[in-house]
């Protein structure tokens, strides 16, 4: 559904925005139809998980956080899809507004559920499970009465073109793989390779890929708005402005992701440090986790400036519409 945001910022481009609003309704129906595909996987989750070489305690904690988190796939699909048929006119507050919401309900829901405060049921890594779902319904929610109360978005569905619904899969089904795979080889690699090091190094890693997102993230949104950007100048026949957008873009990531990977090589342990704790059922200690994570999240520096300029191009290159190429350097890659 990050191709919606190619199609409209094209049109936008073009001088035809009123054309964009059936783009809207084709992202809600890829949510629905991926909601719908993560409810049949749901009785897979637990004998999936068997394959890996996890703990029994560790097993079963992730099939209770997974069968409860892939009831809101609509949800996270659809909110992405609406945010992007915003973001292809220009305005990126909607989904960031979405995004505020969503965080704050996810907080509150977590303080609620997960040790059980206020009265509510401590719940343990289900009661995150939980909470992450209903904020990801809620965010949902207030995008879709935005989109309903658009100008461009009218009453309601405006007639299809199959045509155009076929050009949406064409485009996005490879940046959507491409996507995939990125995140599988991390998983795979975590529930393979690193699961068989131990709880200490399997936890210190997924600290570290959280941890990363402060550097991936914002620099994704800005890749994402210079992509909008380029979008548009594609659908305006402005060929050249293109190279700009993508020289400005490409230096306000590579400064902030350099940033960050220079405070990551700095201060490794005091980073890994705010998300240790002991933990004595599992049989980890906060020092080891911090002894363990350190020298992986320093080692992470290295890699920030050339993931700055791949964020950056493979953007780029989904707003022209080439979302083949990325995808099979993916491929090789993964």
């Amino acid at each position: 559904v990050f191709i919606i945001q190619s199609f409209v910022a094209q049109l936008v481009g073009k001088g035809r925005a009123a054309d964009a609003r059936r783009y809207a309704w084709y992202g809600l129906a890829l949510a629905l139809a991926a909601g719908v595909l993560a409810l049949l996987a749901l009785p897979l989750i637990g004998p999936v998980l068997g394959w890996f070489p996890h703990s029994p305690r560790v097993h079963d904690l992730m099939t209770d956080y997974m069968i409860i988190r892939l009831t809101s796939v609509a949800a996270i699909v659809g909110t992405e899809a609406l945010g992007n048929w915003f973001g292809g006119f220009g305005n990126t507050k909607m989904q960031m507004r979405a995004g505020i919401l969503t965080m704050a309900v996810n907080v509150l829901g977590n303080w609620l559920l997960i040790e059980g405060h206020a009265g509510a049921p401590a719940m343990g890594v289900a009661g995150a499970a939980l909470a992450s779902s209903i904020a990801s319904w809620c965010g949902l929610a207030y995008l879709y009465l935005e989109f309903r109360r658009a100008p461009r978005a009218g009453a309601g569905p405006t007639e299809w073109s199959w045509t155009e619904l076929r050009r949406v899969l064409r485009f996005g089904l490879p940046s959507g793989f491409n996507w995939f795979l990125e995140f599988g080889a991390f998983a795979l690699f975590l529930n393979v390779a690193v699961a068989q090091l131990g709880t200490t190094a399997f936890g210190a890693l997924n600290v570290i890929i959280q941890v990363n997102s402060v550097a991936f993230m914002p620099a994704f949104g800005i890749a994402t708005a210079g992509a909008i950007l380029a979008g548009q100048s594609i659908g305006a026949g402005a060929h050249d402005a293109v190279h700009r957008v993508v020289r400005m873009t490409l230096g306000i990531t590579a400064v902030w992701m350099g940033l960050i990977g220079i405070l990551y090589l700095a201060f490794p342990e005091t980073v890994m440090g705010l998300f240790a704790r002991d933990d004595a059922e599992a049989g980890v200690t906060a020092s080891q986790l911090v002894v363990v994570g350190a020298p992986m999240l320093a080692i992470s520096s290295a890699w920030q400036l050339f993931d700055a300029a791949q964020i950056t191009l493979s953007e780029t290159l989904r707003a022209a519409g080439d979302t083949a190429w990325p995808l099979w350097a993916r491929v090789v890659l993964a």
